[in-house]
Parts: C-alpha cells; structure tokens; sequence
C-alpha cells in the first residue's frame, strides 16, 4: 500500500498577479519520493511559464524560470532567469537564541538587502538571489550559525532539474 503524498505549499508567493496558476513539482527526483512541491507560475505565451514563487525542494529552477507545464506538473526548464535559490533550515533549538530571533533576523535582512524570503512553517527559508547580486550580511549570517549547528543551507542549483517524466 502507498502512504498519501506529501504537499507542499507556498502559501505566500514570493511574485503574485491576477493570472497565476498552480502546478506541481515532483520531487521524487531529487531523492523525496512521494512529495510534491506546489509552486507558482505565471503565462508568458506559446505554452511557457515563469516561476512566481522562490522554490523550497526542486533543484536546478529559481523565481522567474521559463519553465514548460504538462498535465499540471513541471516538465522542463526552457529558459533560466540568471536568479539563484538559497535555502536553509533552522535547528528545532539553535544554540544561544530561538527559531522566533532567527525568524526576525532573516526577514529583517531580506528586506534591508531587498531579498524576496519565502517560509515553509518557522523554520525553513527559501531566499532569491537576483542575477549578480551578492549579500555579504546574508553570506555571513549564514556561515556563522552554519558553525554554531542552528542551521543547514544550501544552493538549489547545486544539481540540475530533473522531471519524473
């Protein structure tokens, strides 16, 4: 017997107009079977769409992708933005402070740095990094509780997007 699948949602879209739509990201390739991402898109025309939200579990795609849509799923990355996708997730306890001080700290940096951060619950973030740009406070921020073990994070485009197909 098969356990239900698992969604997840983006229940704040980085990017929001009157023509969006939905569709779903099997992640199953990137090692999370059974789980779907729910992700955001917007219709450019002749069948492409771009990214409105900022990824949480895909690899390889980031907010304003072309992207290419089948049967309701993400199929292919047709076009990339140039945008990056940093993702991480804050330890249940960090040391030294809570998951509500850092919570604050990366809001209050996203939009010092005007950074669009999206939150999956308290604890995980998905932030997008426009072409070019660099964050040395976000960078530092990052390293530093990386070092003290309150956080995980990561690139998304540290492996390529793939589709169950």
């Amino acid at each position: 017997m098969n356990p239900e699948p698992i969604y997840i949602a983006h229940s704040d879209p980085a990017l929001r107009s009157g023509q969006q739509r939905i569709a779903m990201a099997d992640l199953a390739p990137f090692g999370l079977d059974g789980q779907f991402e729910q992700l955001w898109f917007g219709d450019i025309g002749n069948g492409v769409h771009e990214i409105r939200c900022v990824p949480f579990h895909v690899y390889g795609i980031s907010l304003l992708d072309h992207v290419e849509i089948r049967d309701d799923r993400l199929y292919a990355l047709v076009k990339p933005s140039g945008h990056r996708t940093l993702r991480a997730l804050i330890r249940p306890e960090p040391n030294g402070v809570s998951v509500s001080e850092m919570r604050q700290f990366v809001d209050d940096l996203a939009a010092r740095e005007r950074l669009l951060v999206e939150w999956n619950g308290d604890r995980f973030f998905a932030v997008d990094i426009p072409p070019g740009r660099v964050s040395a406070p976000l960078g530092e921020f990052l390293l530093r509780n990386q070092e003290a073990g309150n956080l995980h994070w990561e690139w998304a485009d540290s492996q390529e997007f793939a589709s169950s197909r």
